[in-house]
């Protein structure tokens, strides 16, 4: 048996990275019909007592001492062929 390696998630565990090694506060959530629902346990909460907040597919942290935003997606983009697409926009 040997470990698979894969660069997939590298966005993810970069951006969790910087969210918590830089203090960083959710300051919101966005609601996109074309990111699959999903919930979860707090994931940055204290272990072993976690405040209890949900994590959402699609929010927005906020690093005022850094001055920087960063919008963390955890589930993929719903994918579509063309003709369906257009029959949902028009």
């Amino acid at each position: 048996f040997q470990p698979a390696l894969s660069i997939g998630n590298v966005r993810q565990l970069v951006e969790d990275l910087f969210i918590s090694s830089m203090g960083s506060e959710r300051v919101g959530y966005l609601d996109d019909p074309n990111i699959l629902p999903c919930v979860g346990n707090d994931a940055y909460g204290s272990f072993p007592f976690p405040q209890g907040d949900l994590a959402l597919p699609h929010e927005a942290y906020d690093s005022l001492s850094n001055a920087l935003t960063i919008i963390q997606q955890r589930s993929p983009v719903v994918k579509v062929s063309p003709e369906v697409a257009s029959t949902l926009f028009f």
